[in-house]
């Protein structure tokens, strides 16, 4: 939503959070790994769809390029490919 807060710090309009997402369905993007997604293939990723807001903050359900399997990742482990 343009105009609106990043993840990490959501604001509220009519209760509701008001969010920017960093990334659309469609978009390409690279997953970074770290000891927290140590099990995670690092590669390209598309996403498929944004997952509602939660405590963890944005989250993605993404589809590998390698070998198409999707799964949900944290906006903080994507970047731009």
């Amino acid at each position: 939503m343009p105009g609106g807060a990043s993840c990490a710090a959501p604001m509220l309009q009519r209760g509701r959070p008001l969010v920017d997402y960093k990334f659309a369905a469609g978009d390409k993007v690279a997953l970074m790994t770290n000891s927290s997604n140590a099990n995670v293939r690092a590669g390209i990723y598309t996403i498929v769809r944004r997952m509602p807001l939660t405590q963890l903050g944005c989250q993605y359900r993404a589809k590998s390029a390698l070998d198409s399997h999707e799964r949900v990742v944290d906006e903080a482990q994507l970047r731009r490919a």
